[in-house]
């Protein structure tokens, strides 16, 4: 098992809303990794929508996801390429 960080940005001009959230839950649930994100001084897992939707996550809010498993960098990379979109998935 591997422990991996990323840090980035949210690019969608809604930030994290409740399509983007469901779509972290969904992309965490199909790998075999659990991953947390960070964000405005709190900590969610990601597979909870309502835990994500709690931190209130804005358009260019900082955020760090922290994955542990043996795809973790399978699935940080299709984080990333989530919040990097500036369009609702």
């Amino acid at each position: 098992m591997s422990v991996e960080s990323l840090e980035c940005r949210v690019n969608n001009p809604k930030g994290i809303h409740c399509r983007v959230a469901t779509r972290i839950a969904e992309i965490v649930s199909s790998h075999d990794s659990q991953v947390q994100i960070a964000g405005s001084e709190k900590s969610a897992d990601c597979t909870s929508i309502l835990d994500i939707l709690s931190l209130a996550l804005t358009r260019n809010s900082r955020v760090v996801f922290t994955a542990d498993g043996r795809d973790a960098a399978v699935v940080l990379d299709a984080l990333q390429s989530l919040l990097a979109k500036t369009e609702d998935p």
